[in-house]
């Protein structure tokens, strides 16, 4: 909950006031598609759902500065060196029954893809998407499946 609530609360903390002032501010938290559901350790999720919760609360009330808040829930991202890269190493085979499986696109998002959301973000572009939280996850997730079309 420290590293991914808590700090986050604390950087608001430290920035808004002068943003409010400013009459002008941007802050992107990254959260998880674990917010929305079970990716991970439960303990996990709860925090990503809290930050995302935090974020659309607090959204509303500094909105009216100018200081847009949103968060950004990325699904599975291929970093150097990060899980992806160690179990494409080890475990090849569960990484292309994860791909095949669970990504609706077939392969991992790239950093690429996420830093360009979150430069939006923080863009004058951004000045609707108050408490916005933006699933960004490559068909990942499967909090909406429809059964029937």
């Amino acid at each position: 909950m420290h590293l991914n609530v808590e700090v986050s609360i604390e950087l608001n903390c430290a920035f808004i006031p002068a943003m409010q002032a400013a009459k002008w501010g941007r802050i992107v938290h990254v959260s998880s598609i674990a917010a929305l559901e079970n990716q991970g350790p439960p303990s996990y999720c709860a925090a990503k759902a809290a930050l995302n919760a935090y974020v659309r609360s607090l959204g509303r009330y500094v909105s009216p500065d100018n200081v847009v808040l949103t968060t950004v829930m990325p699904g599975a991202v291929f970093t150097p060196g990060g899980y992806w890269d160690q179990a494409q190493q080890t475990r090849p085979e569960h990484v292309n029954k994860y791909l095949s499986e669970r990504m609706a696109i077939k392969r991992f998002g790239r950093i690429e893809e996420i830093s360009g959301l979150v430069a939006f973000l923080c863009s004058e572009h951004a000045s609707f998407c108050i408490g916005s939280c933006f699933l960004a996850d490559g068909g990942q997730g499967r909090v909406f499946q429809p059964t029937d079309y």
